[in-house]
């Protein structure tokens, strides 16, 4: 909300829609940070598909986002191969609009 508010814009979370395999864990995830961005009065933006860089891509492009914000999220060696991470993709499918990469909170 920090960065929107510097850049005088608003503040859009892009959930996408979990594939019927998904377990308990990943949706209570992605309930938790859904939350957390209407939270901070984000406008929620759900989307559909099995590429989630297109569809995120999408939903950036349709609604002129200068700025995407992702969480960092490591990838093993063998999904590395099979594709690339999220910020990577964006970066590629995006040109001219800024990703930033945030990690994840500090436990303890």
């Amino acid at each position: 909300s920090t960065l929107a508010g510097m850049l005088h814009a608003d503040l859009i979370a892009v959930v996408p829609e979990l594939p019927p395999t998904a377990t308990d864990v990943e949706a209570r995830n992605l309930r938790e940070v859904a939350d957390d961005a209407a939270d901070l009065g984000a406008e929620l933006v759900r989307v559909e598909g099995t590429e989630l860089a297109a569809s995120v891509g999408r939903a950036v492009e349709s609604r002129g986002a200068t700025h995407v914000v992702v969480a960092h999220r490591p990838l093993g060696r063998l999904e590395r191969l099979r594709r690339p991470p999220l910020a990577e993709a964006l970066l590629e499918r995006l040109p001219g609009v800024e990703v930033h990469i945030v990690g994840a909170p500090r436990r303890g």
